[in-house]
């Protein structure tokens, strides 16, 4: 028999019983919010409550609890994974120790982040549909929806804390991704004809050297430019011109930008 073919580890981890966590009890609780508005699903927990509760009924609730938090996890993937996200080097996943120990991540920090995020946004729906939908009795019920917005500020708190603890691990494993040669100044500053014109240029990234070229337009007259990034000189006419600037590192790395430089009379 032919060796089988060893098998790299997989881009994402196991779907485990953290992962059940991280969407059904999200999914139940956005569930219960709408018990007060919706007959069905108030039957349902109606029957998950009784002493003869059906396996239907908890079959049911397992499929509703994982689809709730599936849409609950989407929209979480929307609003908050963009938090703090740092530009990490996923290029370095080709490697196998490197892919592997970033699916041990994912399942040892990331899991947390899902469930506190998702358990977030589905208390924040618990409390718009209480407040909203379900007819609040404010002597009765007040006291339970305080709690639960206290709740629901600590899990907000601990949503953030979880996410960029992640990221930080994940920081750690595939370092951050190295920003190529790009020109950093913003915009040119105007000039005054007669008056000396001094602008120096700034640029990160790249091996330097670094080299400065005019690539497009007209530079205004009197003014001239240096492979060093130096834009200078005296301008002798006034005008507004369209120029583009371009950099050049050690191992041809390229990077370019318009600008708008204007001579005042």
């Amino acid at each position: 028999m032919a060796e089988e073919e060893k098998k790299g580890p997989k881009l994402t981890p196991d779907f485990d019983f953290g992962t059940y966590l991280a969407f059904f009890l999200p999914g139940v609780l956005a569930l219960y919010a709408i018990v007060p508005i919706s007959p069905q699903i108030h039957y349902l927990f109606s029957q998950l409550l009784a002493k003869d509760a059906s396996l239907g009924a908890s079959f049911v609730l397992l499929i509703g609890g994982l689809t709730a938090g599936t849409v609950i996890s989407g929209i979480r993937t929307l609003l908050l994974d963009w938090i703090g996200k740092p530009k990490l080097n996923h290029a370095r996943l080709r490697e196998p120790d490197v892919l592997a120990a970033y699916v041990t991540a994912i399942s040892n920090t990331y899991r947390f982040y899902q469930f506190y995020g998702n358990i977030t946004l589905a208390t924040a729906f618990y409390l718009f549909v209480k407040y909203y939908f379900g007819g609040v009795d404010f002597h009765k019920d007040k006291p339970v929806l305080d709690i639960a917005s206290v709740v629901f500020v600590l899990l907000s708190v601990q949503t953030v804390l979880q996410l960029r603890g992640a990221y930080k691990v994940l920081e750690g494993i595939l370092g951050l991704e190295t920003p190529g040669l790009r020109i950093e100044t913003v915009k040119l500053p105007n000039g005054k004809v007669t008056q000396p014109y001094k602008c120096p240029l700034e640029a990160k990234g790249g091996t330097p050297p670094i080299k400065w070229s005019l690539t497009g337009g007209t530079l205004p007259a009197g003014l001239t430019l240096d492979t060093c990034g130096g834009l200078g000189g005296t301008p002798t006419a006034q005008g507004t011109a369209q120029i583009t600037l371009s950099v050049a590192d050690a191992e041809s790395g390229t990077g370019s930008k318009q600008f708008s430089i204007t001579i005042d009379p």
